[in-house]
């Protein structure tokens, strides 16, 4: 019998302790979040390229240049330019597809005569 009240008294000290440690841990209620109209850090002012406006082609400083070698390849060679909105191509040139730009090239010697901004 005294083991049987030294066993609940010791079982009812150890909920006591445990409950009183439950409650002096912080809990997840409104004031763990951030003060109010705080919302993390300042954003910084965007340092990539403009998405309004108009857009430069990222290829246009090849216009005059030979076309790359690895975009001689015929996969790379628009055969559906009316798909793309793109003029036809005079005789002997074609349209070239690099990225989102599109090119149009000679050829015979491979030159970029125009470019055409993707989207």
């Amino acid at each position: 019998m005294k083991s049987r009240k030294t066993l609940a008294l010791a079982l009812v000290g150890s909920l006591l302790l445990s409950s009183s440690l439950a409650w002096s841990q912080p809990g997840k209620g409104p004031d763990q979040r951030a003060p109010a109209g705080h919302h993390g850090p300042a954003k910084q002012a965007h340092q990539g390229p403009s998405h309004g406006g108009e857009h430069r082609p990222r290829h246009a400083d090849w216009k005059g240049k030979p076309l790359p070698k690895r975009y001689s390849e015929p996969r790379y060679v628009v055969k559906e330019y009316g798909r793309y909105g793109l003029p036809a191509p005079k005789p002997g040139h074609h349209w070239v597809k690099v990225d989102n730009d599109f090119l149009l090239t000679a050829i015979a010697t491979g030159v970029i005569v125009s470019i055409i901004a993707g989207s």
